[in-house]
């Protein structure tokens, strides 16, 4: 009941106009404006401050995250790589006037060196869990996160550790399909990352993960014989 109740809601034209300030345009049948990681993700984003750089990696069919950062002055690109949600995509931020690029991508593939913050909601229920609460096979690159929700965490994770620059990265992850524990386990196991932060919103079930490249070791030390550190001369 409650999954069809706030489906309903990210559903409204009128509900996200009143969440966002936007004029929405209308979506295809069993598509939706947000889920509650799109509502997680908004507030964490609000200490990116204006002009920073940023990738809003997986935009939606809305694309409303990158027009609220693009609002608030920062520069923003969307990425999506689903056509049909890229074109939805590209007809709001065209409704809004938005100068902002929308580019077809699979996650940081043609990112920017100098990316400052990515915003990524990434498909996270598990397979079987969709297909079983009906959700469309039609949008499936939006929910479908493999068997235990976590295959397109773990890819945004390798390639966000293979980005030569050194993005801030705040990832939103629904508790009730992948609990934190798994997702910092996810991180922990990648040694180029670190955990900066996670903050949760608890009405939502929702957290948000601050991941940033881990810093390089200081210099003039060097690893010991037995895994320590020696001072260089």
């Amino acid at each position: 009941m409650l999954y069809a109740v706030f489906g309903s809601l990210a559903r409204s034209r009128w509900v996200g106009r009143l969440l966002f300030g936007f004029d929405l345009p209308a979506l295809r049948p069993g598509d939706r404006y947000f889920d509650v990681t799109t509502l997680a993700l908004r507030r964490a984003a609000r200490r990116i401050p204006p002009g920073a750089r940023v990738l809003d990696l997986g935009t939606g069919s809305a694309a409303l995250l990158a027009l609220d950062l693009w609002r608030r002055g920062c520069r923003v690109e969307a990425v999506e790589i689903d056509a049909g949600v890229a074109g939805e995509a590209e007809a709001s931020i065209r409704r809004q006037g938005a100068h902002l690029p929308l580019r077809r991508a699979d996650l940081l593939e043609g990112a920017p060196d100098d990316l400052e913050f990515v915003l990524f909601n990434p498909p996270y229920v598990p397979t079987a869990t969709g297909e079983g609460r009906g959700l469309p096979a039609a949008f499936r690159s939006q929910w479908d996160g493999g068997p235990d929700g976590t295959r397109v965490i773990s890819a945004f994770l390798d390639a966000l550790a293979a980005h030569p620059g050194d993005p801030t990265a705040l990832l939103g992850v629904n508790g009730r399909h992948v609990p934190r524990e798994r997702v910092e386990a996810l991180v922990a196991e990648r040694p180029a990352l670190v955990l900066r932060e996670t903050r949760g919103e608890p009405l939502l079930g929702v957290w948000v993960f601050v991941l940033g490249r881990r810093p390089p070791p200081a210099s003039g030390r060097r690893a010991g014989p037995a895994g320590g550190t020696e001072r260089l001369e």
